[in-house]
């Protein structure tokens, strides 16, 4: 549970120290709100993205090795490339660096896309050897 409280709450803490810039004159509110969500949103997913590629994948990698079959394609995809999913939080942070007069949501809003996506994918490539046991 410790592990799941540290994977949401530092990134929503980073994302908060990082944006945190008082309340600029001239702009609403709400803006810098819907901002800082989607900051702290693309940082949390970015960052459990991250975990899950580190810990989790290789759980399931080392259960399929026990079985000794031929891995699907995306599977042995995923378990060669599992640590690169951490460079979705380095683009997000690149990001934020990138946009930081601006607040654009648009941007975080694809990161957060991108990453539900992405972790579509690693749920495929996680079953698929499964499903093509049965």
């Amino acid at each position: 549970m410790l592990i799941v409280e540290l994977i949401i709450l530092l990134p929503i803490g980073a994302g908060w120290l990082i944006a945190r810039k008082g309340w600029p004159n001239g702009t609403s509110r709400w803006k810098d709100i819907w901002f800082y969500l989607f900051l702290c949103a693309a940082l949390a997913l970015s960052a459990g993205l991250g975990a899950f590629g580190s810990f989790v994948i290789s759980a399931f990698e080392q259960v399929f090795a026990s079985f000794g079959a031929d891995l699907p394609i995306g599977t042995a995809v995923l378990f060669g490339g599992r640590h690169l999913l951490w460079l979705m939080l380095v683009a997000t942070m690149a990001l934020r660096l990138r946009v930081a007069n601006t607040k654009a949501i648009t941007p975080f809003a694809l990161v957060c896309v991108a990453d539900l996506v992405i972790f579509a994918f690693v749920l495929w490539a996680l079953y698929a050897p499964i499903f093509t046991l049965c």
